[in-house]
């Protein structure tokens, strides 16, 4: 499950990852139609991808209104495409880094001849083995650069939770305290509801993945972060959210931030979330 996961079940980063994987082996067994098909969707859903994260975090929409927005664009990728980066080009866009590997002029998004999703309706061979492989790579490219940068926090974190927590219960040893931050929460306040929420509720599979280890039999057994604890307020992947606030974004100097810093309220959480896991380690 993604972090972008729609309230109607959609998850297009999902979705991406599994049609540039079945594209690729379409490829490789001769099938050029079926590989061509679904490189077209895999472009689609990378770029709804950025439609509707760029909604979400800058123009404060919730995910279900977002992912309206990305449906209303249907399966044109032009449109899709001319979407996403007119979204990555407002000013303070927070996914200017997401930008699409695009080849300009691509016979993947060509108006004429190139991807509809009425082509798994045509004949065999339709597309040639050339034109199959150019798509599938095309495809890979965007999903690249979109998808797999947006979800690498989340790899990078897998790393992290293997390392302090299921490669060490593993040895019989206990887990590391961390403390798992959300940063850039928007300031809309139906928004950053829903963004916590989705961060909460992937940060929970995550650390019950790579992190807790199985309930004991002994109920009073608490040598290790165990997945029964991770009901708790003060579970390890209970996140300390933090805002995006655009005074933080440029600054000349720290004095030009030092009185908000000290006086913010989420910043004083995550100080005493730190304090109270740490010194509890030493304990």
């Amino acid at each position: 499950m993604s972090k972008i996961k729609l309230p109607n079940g959609d998850d297009h980063p999902e979705a991406a990852g599994k049609h540039v994987a079945d594209a690729s082996a379409l490829l490789g067994a001769g099938r050029a139609d079926g590989a061509a098909y679904l490189s077209g969707y895999v472009v689609e859903c990378a770029l709804k991808c950025i439609v509707i994260l760029e909604r979400h975090l800058s123009l404060h929409m919730s995910l279900d209104a977002a992912g309206t927005e990305a449906r209303r664009l249907r399966h044109g990728l032009n449109a899709l495409s001319a979407d996403a980066l007119r979204l990555a080009a407002l000013p303070g866009a927070r996914t200017a880094r997401y930008v699409p590997r695009m080849t300009p002029g691509h016979s993947l998004c060509d108006a004429t001849g190139g991807w509809r999703e009425t082509i798994r309706y045509r004949e065999p061979g339709a597309v040639t083995a050339a034109d199959a492989a150019s798509w599938v790579a095309e495809a890979q490219a965007v999903f690249e650069s979109t998808v797999v940068t947006i979800e690498q926090s989340w790899r990078g974190l897998r790393l992290v939770l293997e390392r302090i927590g299921a490669s060490r219960v593993r040895e019989d040893r206990s887990q590391l305290e961390c403390v798992l931050v959300q940063a850039m929460v928007p300031e809309d306040v139906d928004a950053a509801a829903a963004a916590k929420e989705g961060f909460a509720e992937r940060a929970l599979a995550e650390f019950r993945d790579h992190f807790y280890a199985p309930d004991p039999d002994d109920l009073d057994e608490n040598r290790l972060w165990y997945v029964r604890d991770s009901e708790g307020s003060d579970a390890p992947h209970a996140p300390v959210p933090t805002s995006y606030q655009p005074r933080l974004a440029h600054y000349g100097r720290i004095d030009d931030v030092a009185d908000h810093l000290a006086e913010s309220t989420e910043l004083r959480e995550l100080g005493d979330r730190i304090a109270e896991r740490f010194a509890r380690g030493e304990d």
